[in-house]
């Protein structure tokens, strides 16, 4: 089903997403007024790191609050040149008896906090000291939690992916990060001559196994449970990487791509399935999945470019990308080939 807003299209899975993502519009505007970067930006020509000077916050993290803000409409941004759009000056930029600051403390409360340690100190900060990957090895109805949501965004996802005929005749797939198999699950149904092989956390492998024994698969897929950057990965014709990617910092994700390439068959192909973020800056639901990642992971939502330099920095070519959302998309690289005698 498709719901028509103006000359757009979401389907009703874009439009929970988008709903679940606004939660972090209010703590944003807060944050950046109590650290005095919407005052910072409010005469123009700062950049994000003159802005996190001011403010004594982490660089990057500070960017990434402030393409919200631009996303949003609050902010405007020229050549990485940020200025507080004229209509929320007097609210948003001063002490008179317009401004909102008595409004962001009547609405301030954990998710606020959790934003504000994370621009403040840099690193995510939602799961204390353990963070998330550790909370969910360690505390079950965090772990059972969170692979039920995932395995709920991403089904339909799995489904238009599973569609696709780009997988040419994989044969065999490696499933990194896998969650609840959803993915797995999807592309063998279509496909009775596939293997595959799951890679996760051994608690979360645990509970995929489960989910893929009901669906009559278990015979069909490996289950590799443990640190996907410490194991051996084994070879397989396609890698998919699906939600992963903005979990992690490009140094991360450079590592997890090279082993992909070591991994893909010649012929292969590596599959980056992911939120991307739009440049310029119009769509608020992608600026605040990468606030998300500030304060949950410590990862990074990128754009298509970035994405395909990383990529490239692995020797990995991307020869198509195809929406299978409003907001998502699967970028199909393959190994470069030598261009030697």
């Amino acid at each position: 089903m498709e719901i028509t807003s103006g000359a757009d299209a979401r389907s009703g899975a874009d439009l929970l997403n988008e709903v679940q993502l606004s939660q972090w519009y209010l703590p944003a505007l807060a944050v950046a007024h109590r650290l005095n970067l919407l005052r910072a930006v409010a005469d123009g020509n700062v950049t994000a790191d003159d802005a996190a000077h001011h403010a004594g916050t982490d660089p990057q993290a500070t960017a990434v609050l402030l393409q919200l803000l631009v996303a949003l409409g609050v902010c405007g941004r020229e050549g990485g040149v940020y200025h507080l759009v004229d209509a929320f000056r007097p609210y948003l930029a001063g002490d008179g008896e317009a401004d909102w600051g008595s409004m962001f403390k009547l609405a301030w409360d954990q998710r606020c906090t959790v934003l504000l340690d994370s621009v403040r100190l840099g690193g995510p900060k939602a799961f204390g000291a353990r963070g998330l990957w550790g909370g969910v090895r360690e505390v079950e109805w965090l772990r059972n939690t969170f692979s039920a949501a995932m395995h709920a965004r991403s089904l339909p996802l799995a489904r238009r992916l599973a569609e696709a005929d780009y997988w040419e005749d994989a044969g065999h797939l490696l499933d990194i990060g896998g969650g609840s198999g959803v993915f797995s699950r999807e592309l063998l149904r279509r496909r009775p001559h596939w293997t595959a092989t799951l890679l996760e956390l051994p608690e979360m492998a645990a509970r995929a196994g489960e989910d893929l024994h009901r669906a009559g698969l278990a015979e069909r897929v490996t289950l590799l449970g443990g640190d996907m950057f410490e194991l051996a990965w084994p070879a397989a014709n396609a890698v998919l990487f699906s939600d992963v990617l903005h979990n992690w910092d490009d140094t991360a994700c450079g590592r997890l791509l090279r082993l992909a390439a070591e991994a893909v068959a010649e012929e292969g192909v590596v599959l980056v399935h992911d939120m991307l973020l739009d440049e310029p800056l119009n769509e608020p639901t992608r600026s605040a999945n990468a606030v998300s990642m500030v304060a949950v992971t410590g990862g990074r939502q990128r754009t298509l470019k970035e994405i395909t330099a990383l990529l490239g920095a692995a020797d990995l070519v991307v020869t198509e990308s195809c929406p299978t959302s409003h907001y998502f998309t699967a970028i199909v690289a393959r190994k470069r080939r030598s261009t030697s005698p």
